[in-house]
This record gives C-alpha cells, structure tokens and sequence, in this order.
C-alpha cells in the first residue's frame, strides 16, 4: 500500500485525481509516494489504512468511482471529512 499525497486543488471542471500535484517534498525530491506496507489481500490494505492512516471503514469506494466522489466533495463545499 502507498499513499500518495496530492493538492486538493480540484474544481467542477477538473476533478481527475491522477491530475492533481504530488504535495512537495521537504527535500525537494520528486515524491514518489510513502509506502505504509505490503498484504496479500484487501481486507489487509483496508485495516493497515485504519491502523496506520486513522483511515474509517466507512469512507472506501472502488478506483473507478474515487474521481466521483471527489467531485461530489468539491461540490459539497468540501465538508469536514469526520464521519458522524
């Protein structure tokens, strides 16, 4: 698992994530993502996610779906992301 950190620089009109800039290093070098660890299965990711990232079990959605629900966020004003 890698988590990739991004600017939350998205709009209506521009909201794929892959397209959003990688958060600069402190060093300067080109960040390349943090790996948090490697599991043999999902279920895995999801609880090193919980474990390691504060991540909440209720907030996951496929890949397919993410830019989505990006958007869905950007739209909603970009609400606190506490779940409640």
């Amino acid at each position: 698992m890698i988590l990739h950190e991004v600017e939350d620089i998205g709009r209506e009109d521009f909201y794929d994530l892959h397209g959003l800039p990688e958060v600069e290093r402190e060093d300067g070098e080109q960040n390349f993502g943090h790996e948090i660890g490697v599991v043999a299965e999902g279920a895995g990711a999801l609880y090193l996610a919980e474990q390691e990232l504060g991540a909440h079990p209720a907030r996951w959605c496929n890949q397919g779906v993410a830019g989505g629900d990006y958007l869905d966020y950007v739209r909603a004003g970009r609400p606190d992301a506490t779940p409640h």
